[in-house]
């Protein structure tokens, strides 16, 4: 991220200005100057750091449902990009993870008798469809009827 003159160099540019004039005349109906002084990015720094934020922002919506929100001014170049690089590892991770468990769960469908992979596959997808609620429900069911015929064959036996 930094040059050799240990500037910060964003694809060729040291200054915000230079790199907003070249996406000017890329896309003269955009407003890329002022667009980045209304979010208060001044420098050719603070640029980098934005993306880095979005990209953070980004990948934790996609991970936990929410934004991570967290004043990104107050962190440099190389902190936000660390804490980017973790949420790419901890995806990677969760990939990967899913990945063992998949084929584990292959594994005991075919010891349990499944004849090849992709029935294996099958009864996994059958079975994430397997309604628990009602099974749940069926289960309570039964165990209430089971209670009721238990109070009546004792009211019988009183009788």
């Amino acid at each position: 991220m930094k040059d050799a003159n240990g500037n910060y160099n964003f694809e060729g540019f040291t200054s915000l200005e230079a790199y907003c004039a070249d996406q000017q005349r890329q896309y003269p109906n955009n407003k890329w100057l002022a667009w980045y002084h209304e979010s208060g990015v001044t420098t050719i720094e603070q640029k980098i750091k934005w993306d880095i934020y979005g990209m953070i922002s980004d990948a934790s919506k996609e991970m936990y449902g929410s934004r991570m929100r967290f004043d990104w001014t107050d962190w440099s170049v190389e902190e936000l990009y660390a804490e980017y690089n973790s949420y790419v590892r901890m995806a990677g991770n969760d990939a990967e993870y899913e990945a063992e468990c998949l084929a584990a769960n292959i594994k005991a469908m075919i010891e349990a008798g499944a004849q090849s992979e992709e029935q294996a596959k099958a009864w996994l997808d059958q079975d994430s469809e397997y309604d628990w609620e009602a099974e749940e429900a069926n289960l309570w069911n039964e165990q209430l009827q089971a209670l009721e015929d238990e109070y009546l064959y004792q009211l019988e036996e009183a009788a």
